[in-house]
């Protein structure tokens, strides 16, 4: 199984190579809880990607600012 940092690697060169603009949102106690692990614009598309391995639970927050 791969570990949540290798598929958040795969997920950033994937963007990387279709152009995407994108950053990796490091959360601290100074920021919003809740925000998804990359940002990213694609072909004009706000993307929020909350990245899981397999078995990962996403939390009630974190399915809240997704919907968002």
């Amino acid at each position: 199984m791969l570990t949540e940092k290798q598929i958040e690697n795969k997920i950033k060169h994937l963007l990387a190579s279709r152009g995407a603009y994108y950053f990796k949102h490091f959360g601290c106690k100074f920021s919003k809880a809740g925000v998804p692990d990359i940002i990213a614009c694609l072909h004009g598309k706000f993307l929020g990607i909350e990245v899981k391995r397999e078995d990962g639970k996403v939390s009630e927050l974190q399915k809240f600012n997704l919907e968002q």
